[in-house]
């Protein structure tokens, strides 16, 4: 019948009794014959009377909505602020038959922009339970910043923990943003964003506050703790105040990034270093503070290092690992900038606060250059005293204790004395025996022979005779050789190396080959035949050397030495 709208139409055109029966075909699905008005059970009445009551009322609550020109599959509750997909529509309804009556019947839409001030009506009152002013979402990628958790989250995961707080928060205008850029660990809080963007500032201060009390009442309190870091500097005053002061620069100038780091290692075990590196500076660093072992330093994944100020490295390196990772620890120590890897999240550039400490019972934790730079080395040889293990167990085992807050004041007063985050690494005898444990063998068998150590003179000679006596060194101490090219190429580094002419008194004519030339006169008259000299003494001591080592030695200066 032409003309009618909806169920209220037809049955004023033809009373209840037909509204019933076509919705009962509908939830039967068989086909209804025309009805007359009152034609119609009382039974089948009272349903269809029921049906039509709950169709009203969904005709009421529910509206479709609209995309530009043309209705959609979607469904809004107008009650609950609710949006559904059609399929969704159907499972909360509970009969698809009653939802396919809807959908013929409802005249009721909404607008998809209409739908997010409605439901932004809602978020108003109960501010999507907190998502407002717990997230930002981080423009630029899939994740949010929890100001609450203060870290960074996969937005999928927060959608987990309520998607309809969620769905209303992420398709809100008043959302927070901020830009990937614009998330920064500044400890020293004096960064800001560009064109007052907004910004997060990962850092939000250390645990601890200075007492109130002078820098000398400070050091009286917490001075097992004082004695315990001088017997670690094996009671040598120099290297104390030294370290004492690479502890305090980066506490008193929040944000200073040091040039050196400290390495404390040795054979002994219970001297301490674990005691006062990690249990009572992580309470001075709190979160910002993390020990590691090897494990974290060899993993793909380096978020560790992610807003942290102070780093412990335990027993890290083992055999040639020691060389495997030296670059990735000299840029930790001394590089302005890191990248950070975390699994399941996108990486980011961060500002390298990071100051380092390595521990190990090791004789060799790392491998140092001659000219290094970088590390402030102790080795204490004895364990910690009983009674100052017992008096600074205290400090870290008693919560009622302040003296690792009066060493924290302590350091805030320390005196620098000019000693700032780019003041080298001084030298120390420890220091000493880690570079010569670090040294390849080529660089050993060097500083030998320059100090004159061996049994050759420190002075110009062929280049082949070096590398022989070289291999003769390698053997007799046990070291591992390497080639004669690169040999020749790092004491090429140390000392003038070139093809040159030379004879000596034996030669009929002059001869050219590779000289390491040492101490070469500037003013040399007759150059050839002053080589020619110092190769014959050389070649003598050598000789001279094996006569000594070898029962059949082979003459390195026949047929051409002096006789």
């Amino acid at each position: 019948m032409s003309g009618l709208t909806d169920f209220n139409d037809l049955a004023v055109a033809c009373g209840l009794g037909e509204v019933a029966r076509q919705i009962m075909a509908v939830v039967n699905q068989t086909p209804a014959p025309v009805a007359s008005n009152d034609d119609i059970a009382p039974a089948d009445k009272a349903i269809a009377d029921q049906q039509q009551k709950d169709l009203n009322a969904m005709l009421q609550r529910y509206a479709k909505i609209m995309a530009p020109g043309r209705a959609t599959n979607k469904v809004y509750d107008l009650q609950q602020k609710v949006e559904y997909t059609k399929t969704q529509f159907n499972d909360h309804i509970g009969n698809k038959a009653i939802a396919k009556l809807w959908f013929e019947a409802s005249t009721k839409t909404i607008t998809q922009d209409e739908v997010i001030r409605d439901r932004q009506e809602l978020i108003s009152k109960d501010d999507a339970k907190g998502f407002f002013n717990r997230y930002l979402l981080i423009y630029g990628t899939k994740e949010v910043w929890d100001i609450q958790k203060h870290r960074r989250i996969e937005a999928k995961a927060v959608e987990l923990s309520d998607k309809e707080a969620f769905d209303s928060w992420i398709k809100s205008p008043r959302k927070k943003m901020v830009d990937v850029d614009n998330i920064w660990f500044d400890p020293s809080r004096t960064r800001k964003a560009p064109n007052d963007e907004p910004f997060v500032n990962t850092y939000v201060g250390l645990p601890l506050k200075p007492l109130d009390m002078s820098g000398k009442d400070a050091m009286e309190k917490c001075k097992p703790i004082l004695e315990l870091l001088h017997h670690l500097c094996e009671y040598n005053n120099d290297l104390y105040l030294w370290v004492l002061r690479w502890l305090a620069i980066p506490l008193q100038k929040p944000g200073t990034k040091l040039d050196t780091a400290l390495i404390f290692h040795g054979h002994i075990q219970g001297a301490g270093k674990s005691l006062f590196f990690d249990r009572i500076m992580r309470r001075v660093y709190g979160e910002y503070a993390v020990t590691l072992g090897q494990g974290q330093l060899e993993s793909s994944y380096n978020d560790w290092v992610a807003g942290k100020l102070y780093t412990v490295f335990e027993e890290i390196f083992t055999g040639q690992d020691r060389y495997k990772h030296m670059g990735f620890v000299k840029q930790l120590v001394t590089g302005d900038q890191i990248y950070i890897s975390k699994k399941f999240v996108s990486g980011w550039k961060e500002d390298n606060y990071v100051n380092t400490v390595f521990l190990s019972n090791d004789m060799m934790p790392l491998s140092l250059e001659v000219n290094d730079r970088r590390h402030v080395v102790s080795y204490p040889k004895a364990k910690i005293p009983a009674d100052l293990l017992k008096r600074v167990e205290v400090a870290v085992n008693d919560p009622e204790s302040d003296m690792v807050s009066a060493f924290y004041t302590y350091l805030l007063n320390v005196s620098l004395a000019g000693q700032n985050e780019h003041t080298p690494a001084i030298m120390t005898k420890a220091k000493q025996q880690l570079i010569k444990l670090s040294q390849p063998s080529w660089e050993s068998f060097y500083d030998e022979w320059a100090a004159g150590e061996l049994a050759v003179p420190y002075s110009s000679c062929l280049s082949q005779d070096l590398f022989k006596f070289y291999l003769t060194w390698c053997k007799q101490n046990n070291e591992r050789s390497t080639t004669a090219t690169k040999f020749l190429s790092f004491i090429g580094t140390r000392e003038d190396k070139r093809l040159l002419w030379y004879k000596t008194l034996t030669m009929s004519t002059r001869k050219k080959s590779t000289i390491i030339c040492v101490n070469i006169p500037t003013e040399c008259p007759n150059q050839e035949a002053y080589l020619g000299d110092e190769i014959s003494k050389w070649r003598i001591a050598l000789d001279d050397f094996n006569e000594l080592n070898n029962p059949n030695p082979q003459k390195f200066h026949s047929p051409h030495a002096k006789t």
